[in-house]
């Protein structure tokens, strides 16, 4: 993925045991919202306000601050080792 200029992966890693809410910011007016619950129920929720983008957008943001970039997971952990 290094030759693509707009593509970054972090990770982000919770041993809370609460399942995370998967969400697409479509444009300034639409958020799609994917929730599940125990790994086996899912829903789909279309939001369509400004506010909620707002709101998604800011939540994302706080996401994406507190995770590591990929590489660095990756060294830190050994997942380039040549056993995995």
């Amino acid at each position: 993925m290094h030759d693509l200029a707009n593509y970054h992966a972090r990770v982000v890693t919770t041993n809370s045991g609460v399942d995370a809410v998967n969400m697409a910011i479509i444009d300034d007016t639409a958020v799609l919202l994917l929730l599940t619950a125990d790994g086996s129920f899912m829903s789909g929720h279309s939001l369509e306000t400004a506010e909620a983008v707002n709101a998604f957008r800011d939540y994302y943001r706080s996401w994406w601050a507190s995770a590591e970039p990929l590489e660095s997971y990756a060294q830190r952990t050994d997942l380039m080792a040549p056993n995995h």
